[in-house]
């Protein structure tokens, strides 16, 4: 996130030219909407790009085993916040 997002903005930012004489100025109007629809891209992109290495590496059963393990931790969390919401 610090390092790709500044170096996609001065990309961007490269494409605007002042105005000159018979050039039309081309100026960056950036909007809240499409700064986070960037910054959620890039950081999904480069979280599947990260995580796609370990999940290839890992068998079927490996990842069943992984992922029990893990919904097991939910499924006692849930029922704790079950029990205390009673």
């Amino acid at each position: 996130y610090f390092v790709v997002i500044p170096m996609a903005f001065r990309f961007f930012l490269s494409f605007e030219t002042p105005a000159g004489e018979g050039v039309l100025p081309i100026v960056s109007e950036p909007k809240v909407n499409e700064y986070l629809s960037l910054v959620m891209t890039l950081l999904f992109a480069f979280g599947v790009a990260f995580q796609l290495p370990v999940l290839l590496t890992l068998s079927v059963g490996e990842v069943r085993a992984i992922l029990a393990h893990e919904l097991g931790h939910y499924a006692y969390q849930h029922n704790r916040l079950r029990a205390v919401r009673r």
